[in-house]
């Protein structure tokens, strides 16, 4: 081949492998591309600090997420403070705004009839999206409120759903209330805690399982913890916080490799943190 050729391929070559690069980037960049984002809402509690307030600040949240280009959000519980017909109505008012679905679970506040006949939720269930798997339950049932016939019809939902999920290798996310533990797996039980025998029992099945990670609310403080890889947060809220941490809520960026990132978003809009 003449050299004049060799040269105008040689060019091309160059040419595809900077387009390539360009558009693709390296290797680790494009396995750590998020693959999807979601919010989680916690405790927005109307009447909790403040009716009035509280709806304001669920409505500001609101605004934030629709324009924050998410799929969807999780909300960990406790709606309203008072589980009435007006609270739930009032609630119902400010999640029509959004413009992704909203999914609920119960917090301790909360009444399951109703948002079972206002908000058409129903605990438990399973979303699917985009090759995860979130799975929205009742924590009350493991906790105060425990009922041996509903705690174990839970217990036997989800124990097929982790199956299943683990089966196909889906990754799967749990959406509850009430977090499994604050800050050590063996501290004492307390009412912002699962009991420590459902708590070992969940922590080792959802290690073997496939869970990624466990979103809760509750507490009104911020707690992230690690346990075996899996990521448990318990979000600020958007009603009131005891740890003096500002309103606002969290966002996932789901990644195809390694943790999500979670970041706050602070409802007076002074910029997403950590």
């Amino acid at each position: 081949m003449a050299m004049k050729s060799w040269k105008k391929l040689f060019g091309l070559v160059l040419t595809v492998a900077f387009l390539v690069t360009g558009v693709m980037g390296r290797s680790e960049d494009v396995a750590d591309a998020t693959v999807f984002s979601f919010a989680q809402v916690c405790d927005t509690q109307f009447g909790m600090n403040g009716f009035a307030d509280d709806q304001a600040r669920f409505e500001r949240a609101v605004e934030l997420i629709n324009s924050s280009g998410v799929d969807f959000v999780v909300i960990c519980g406790d709606l309203v403070n008072q589980p009435d017909d007006t609270s739930y109505q009032a609630f119902l008012k400010v999640q029509e705004k959004l413009k992704v679905p909203c999914y609920c679970v119960p917090g301790n506040h909360d009444n399951l009839q109703k948002m079972k006949d206002l908000l058409k939720c129903e605990v438990p269930y399973e979303v699917v999206h985009k090759g995860y798997a979130f799975l929205f339950l009742d924590s009350q049932l493991w906790w105060k409120k425990a009922l041996p016939g509903a705690s174990a019809r839970q217990d036997s939902w989800l124990a097929e759903k982790l199956a299943k999920n683990s089966e196909s290798a889906t990754p799967v996310f749990i959406v509850q209330h009430v977090p499994i533990y604050k800050v050590k797996v063996d501290e004492a039980d307390d009412t912002s805690n699962l009991p420590l025998g459902k708590r070992l029992e969940l922590l080792k099945m959802f290690k073997e399982k496939g869970v990624v990670a466990v979103l809760s609310g509750h507490t009104h403080y911020l707690r992230m913890n690690d346990f075996a890889g899996i990521q448990l947060v318990c979000g600020e809220s958007t009603s009131r916080n005891v740890d003096s941490r500002p309103f606002g809520f969290r966002i996932w960026r789901v990644k195809k490799t390694g943790p999500c990132a979670v970041d706050f978003v602070p409802l007076d809009g002074t910029g997403a943190s950590n």
